[in-house]
Formats: C-alpha cells, sequence, structure tokens
C-alpha cells in the first residue's frame, strides 16, 4: 500500500480511513510475523502533539516522543 502522508506540526502522519488503517494494522502483524520486529500505531490529535511539542518554541516539552512520532 503506497503511504499518503501529511505533515501536522513536524509530525508525518499517515492519511488513512479506518478500512485503510486496519489493513495497515494487519500488514504490520504480517511483517512481525516474518521479522520479529515491533511496529508502533500511534493515535494523535492536535492537543497531543501540541503537548508534545510545548507552547514555546523554543523548546521541546518531550523530545523523545516526539522522537517516536516522527520515526514511527
Amino acid at each position: 500500500m503506497k503511504r499518503h502522508m501529511i505533515n501536522m506540526l513536524g509530525v508525518p502522519i499517515d492519511n488513512l480511513t479506518m478500512p485503510e488503517t486496519i489493513d495497515r494494522i494487519f500488514e504490520m502483524i504480517g511483517a512481525f510475523n516474518r521479522d520479529g520486529r515491533p511496529r508502533r500505531v500511534a493515535t494523535v490529535n492536535v492537543d497531543f502533539l501540541v503537548n508534545t511539542l510545548s507552547w514555546r518554541a523554543n523548546r521541546i516539552r518531550h523530545p523523545e516522543l516526539l522522537n517516536i512520532l516522527r520515526h514511527t
């Protein structure tokens, strides 16, 4: 499946319908069964992103979480 991504506040987000999301999760399960490498699914909303980034532009509030979101 080709990935259609949008960028929200510097975080890449898959733009999926619910059926596409379910298909993607089953693909991830199949991939895990083949290679044993875990995958992540993160559901985000604006509040989640803003709280991760912080209200101050010069400081990231949760850099570990931001790194996970940007590289999932």
